[in-house]
C-alpha cells in the first residue's frame, strides 16, 4: 500500500495562502493569526486589511488615511471604532432643552459638534471635541478651547455592551494614559505602550469662555464679557468658576428661574442661570473642590458627560418624511424633531425641546390610514408665511394628535391635530384646539456650516 502524503497550509506558496485568506472575515483572519507566528505574519498582510478598509471608501479617502497609520491592520482597527461613533448622540443631562452631538469624519479624526440653534431660526454646528487617530490604531480626544496652543484632553468609555452609550470624561491635570487603546480582537495579539499626557494647571480666561459657550445650552445669551473676563490675568480653574457662579453660592432653584429657561435672555449680568451652571460644572473637571462647589454641584457630577445613540431613519419610498426636521415653537425658539414610521403611524419625537414638552417626548403623531389627498384645509391666515398668501399648497394631510403641556411638563395631554405636507416637501402640524401651527423644514446636517464663535 502506498504511503500517503499530506500537504500543510504553509507548504503552499504565500500568494496562494493570501488568496485563501481573502475569503475570510476579519474575525476569522484574526483567529488564524493565533495559530503560529508564520500564519500571524501572513494574516497581517497589509493588502488583506486594506481590503476591509475599502468599506469606508465612500466616506473617507482610505489611501490618504493609510499614510498616517503604521499598517492596514491598525487603520482597520481605528475605522471600525470610529464607525461606532459616527452619527447622532443625545446629551442625557440637558433636559428639558436637550443637546444633540453630531460626529462626522475629518482627516484621521472624527469631529464632534453640537447642533446649535439661534433665535432667528438659523442652525449651525459648533465643534466640541475631536477624536484623533494615532499611528498604531489608538486614539486621543481633545476638547476645543478656541486656542490651538491650549489642549484640554478627555477620555471616552462605553457604558453598555451594545455600545449605545458612552461617557466623556475630562482628564485631571497630570493624569496619564489619556491616549486610549482600542481593546478588541484586532489587537488582542499585540502589545502597545501608553502615552502619558499632562494637562496644564492654569487656564486663561479666554479658554474658559470658549469652553463655557460650547457646553452651555444653545439658547443662552451671555452678559457683557467685560464683567467677568480679563484677558490679561491667569486664574485657577476654581477661581474662574467662582467668577461665573458667584451669584449662585447660596441660591436654590426657584419657580421663576425654571420658567425663565424659555427666555432667550435668561442669562444676564455676567453669570450663569442654574441650567447652564449645572451643565458646565458637570462637564468640567476641578482639581480642588471647595464646600461651596460641592453644594453647587450636588445634583450633578462635575467632570463627565453621557451620550446616548440616536436612531434616525433615512427617507425612502413610502417613508419619505422620515428623518430630522426643525421648526420654531413660538417663544421657545428653534426645536428639532425626529420623524419615524411604524406600521400604523408617523411619529415626531423632540430631540431639542422646551420646558413645556421636553426633549425625548413625542410632539405629534398621526395615523397613516388617515391620509387625505383631496380635502382642502382651512389654514389660519395669521400663520401664512410671506409668499404663501395664495395658499399653503398642501399635497396631502394626515389626522392625528398633538401634545400640549404646561411648564415643567405638567398636565400633558393630547389634542386633535393634522399633519400637512406641502408640494415643496416641507411639512407643518396644526394643533386644532389651540389653533396653533408650526412649519418644519428638513434638517440636513451635511449642509450645515461650522461655527467656532
Amino acid at each position: 500500500m502506498a504511503a500517503s502524503t499530506s500537504l500543510h497550509l504553509l507548504d503552499l506558496p504565500q500568494d496562494a495562502i493570501i488568496h485563501i485568506f481573502r475569503k475570510l472575515s476579519h474575525d476569522n483572519l484574526i483567529t488564524v493569526g493565533f495559530a503560529c507566528k508564520a500564519l500571524y505574519n501572513l494574516a497581517s498582510t497589509d493588502s488583506l486589511w486594506m481590503n476591509f478598509c475599502n468599506y469606508w471608501q465612500g466616506s473617507i479617502d482610505v489611501m490618504e488615511w493609510r499614510k498616517g497609520m503604521n499598517s492596514g491592520k491598525s487603520l482597520f482597527r481605528l475605522l471600525r471604532f470610529f464607525n461606532k461613533l459616527i452619527g447622532l448622540w443625545s446629551a442625557k443631562e440637558l433636559s428639558p432643552r436637550g443637546g444633540i452631538l453630531y460626529l462626522n469624519w475629518g482627516h484621521l479624526r472624527l469631529i464632534a459638534s453640537r447642533i446649535w440653534s439661534y433665535s432667528n431660526g438659523d442652525i449651525t454646528l459648533r465643534p466640541l471635541f475631536e477624536v484623533i487617530g494615532l499611528l498604531e490604531g489608538s486614539f486621543k480626544i481633545q476638547v476645543f478651547s478656541g486656542d490651538a496652543d491650549f489642549v484640554l484632553a478627555a477620555k471616552l468609555a462605553w457604558l453598555s455592551s451594545e455600545e449605545t452609550e458612552f461617557e466623556l470624561k475630562l482628564c485631571q491635570p497630570g493624569e496619564a494614559s489619556c491616549v486610549a487603546h482600542i481593546r478588541d480582537r484586532v489587537n488582542a495579539d499585540e502589545s502597545s505602550s501608553n502615552i502619558s499626557y499632562e494637562a496644564p494647571e492654569m487656564l486663561q480666561t479666554c479658554h474658559l469662555e470658549k469652553i463655557v459657550k460650547s457646553l452651555a445650552p444653545d439658547y443662552c445669551v451671555f452678559g457683557s464679557r467685560d464683567e467677568i473676563l480679563d484677558e490679561n490675568v491667569h486664574l485657577s480653574k476654581e477661581q474662574l468658576l467662582h467668577r461665573f457662579l458667584r451669584s449662585h453660592d447660596n441660591q436654590q432653584i426657584t419657580t421663576q428661574e425654571q420658567e425663565s429657561t424659555s427666555n432667550p435672555e435668561w442669562i444676564q449680568g455676567g453669570h450663569f442661570g442654574h441650567q447652564a451652571q449645572q451643565n458646565f460644572m458637570w462637564s468640567y473637571a476641578l482639581t480642588n473642590i471647595t464646600p461651596v462647589m460641592k453644594n453647587l454641584s450636588s445634583s450633578a457630577r462635575i467632570n463627565k458627560s453621557i451620550y446616548a445613540k440616536l436612531k434616525v431613519d433615512e427617507p425612502k419610498p413610502c417613508q419619505e418624511l422620515a428623518g430630522l426636521w426643525s421648526g420654531i415653537y413660538g417663544p421657545h425658539g428653534v426645536e428639532v424633531v425626529n420623524v419615524s414610521y411604524t406600521d400604523e403611524e408617523i411619529i415626531a419625537t423632540k430631540l431639542l425641546g422646551d420646558p413645556n414638552v421636553p426633549c425625548g417626548k413625542v410632539t405629534f403623531r398621526v395615523t397613516l390610514c388617515s391620509e387625505n389627498t383631496d380635502a382642502p384645509v382651512d389654514f389660519p391666515v395669521t400663520h401664512i408665511a410671506p409668499g404663501e398668501e395664495n395658499g399653503f399648497n398642501i399635497s396631502r394631510m394626515y389626522k392625528g394628535r398633538g401634545r400640549i403641556a404646561e411648564n415643567n411638563y405638567r398636565n400633558s395631554k393630547w389634542v386633535p391635530g393634522q399633519l400637512l405636507v406641502q408640494h415643496n416637501g416641507n411639512i407643518a402640524f396644526l394643533w386644532e384646539d389651540v389653533n396653533f401651527v408650526i412649519r418644519f423644514h428638513r434638517l440636513r446636517l451635511e449642509l450645515l456650516s461650522s461655527c467656532t464663535e
